[in-house]
């Protein structure tokens, strides 16, 4: 079965792997952009619900139907506060099923969330 066809989770809001964080995902926009640079705003919460400031946090992800990855290398650019962090260098590069990797560690809990959805 092509994985582009099996149902999956496209929620803004994700718990991390391990449960360490729940994170939100916005991309400012209900039309995702092809073929241009974007940014977007992921905000962590930890498990009692407490903002997460202080995170270094890794990005990568890409099209696992396809097995390419970005076409750019996005990264945080920014801690907003109150767990909110900036993302920038956002390109998709054709239509289909994506996915975003954060890799999130604060103090001594790493962990890790991936976001689904369609450009």
């Amino acid at each position: 079965m092509n994985s582009e066809n099996m149902t999956v989770d496209v929620s803004p809001e994700q718990k991390s792997t391990w449960g360490n964080f729940v994170v939100r995902l916005d991309h400012g926009t209900d039309t995702l952009p092809l073929n241009k640079m974007h940014k977007c705003t992921i905000e962590i919460v930890d498990k009692e619900g407490n903002p997460v400031d202080g995170a270094m946090i890794m990005v990568d992800g890409g099209m696992p139907a396809h097995g390419h990855g970005l076409p750019t290398v996005p990264k945080v650019t920014k801690n907003l506060g109150s767990g909110k962090y900036l993302v920038e260098g956002i390109k998709f590069s054709m239509p289909g099923m994506w996915q975003l990797t954060f890799h999130i560690h604060v103090n001594d809990e790493k962990d890790v969330v991936i976001f689904n959805f369609k450009v």
